[in-house]
């Protein structure tokens, strides 16, 4: 009796210890996988983009490849065929280099593109022809909600 009893109590600790161990590879698979989307999802959402100066150094490089690139709107640049969702305009660089880029945006004009000293975020593809074709057009406008700038004058105590 005493050779039957002992049997069950080894057979059930490496149940126990067998179920352990697939609970532990189970968490650390899972684990694993979400650190991978994590790590996946920052690398192509991260807010890095370039500036239309950083482009123009690296045109026959970044041919064809996703970027991210910022700049001003020039307004009279702007060029928009409604039936045909086309709008072209040109960027400015904001680093005070004078560098420009076009652009085509095939989709919507939004509602505050014309709005004056409106800056741009634009992934998409640089062309051949040096046109940058945006797949994705976000405005950073100055809010309507902040106040304006106030003037104070100082006068010297004589």
């Amino acid at each position: 009796m005493d050779s039957s009893a002992t049997v069950p109590r080894v057979a059930g600790r490496s149940a126990t210890a067998n179920k352990r161990l697939k609970f532990l590879i189970g968490s650390v698979l899972i684990f694993a996988v979400i650190g991978y989307l994590i790590v996946n999802a920052a690398r192509s959402t991260g807010a890095y983009y370039m500036e239309v100066h950083e482009i123009r150094g690296r045109e026959t490089e970044l041919i064809g490849k996703q970027i991210r690139v910022s700049g001003e709107i020039i307004q009279e640049t702007v060029n928009w065929d409604a039936p045909n969702l086309s709008l072209t305009f040109s960027i400015r660089d904001q680093t005070g280099t004078g560098d420009t880029l076009q652009v085509y945006f095939h989709g919507v004009m939004p509602d505050n593109f014309t709005r004056p000293g409106s800056t741009t975020i634009l992934e998409g593809t640089l062309r051949e022809d040096g046109v940058f074709e945006a797949k994705t057009l976000l405005l950073k406008c100055p809010s309507r909600y902040e106040e304006a700038p106030q003037e104070t004058e100082v006068r010297a105590v004589d």
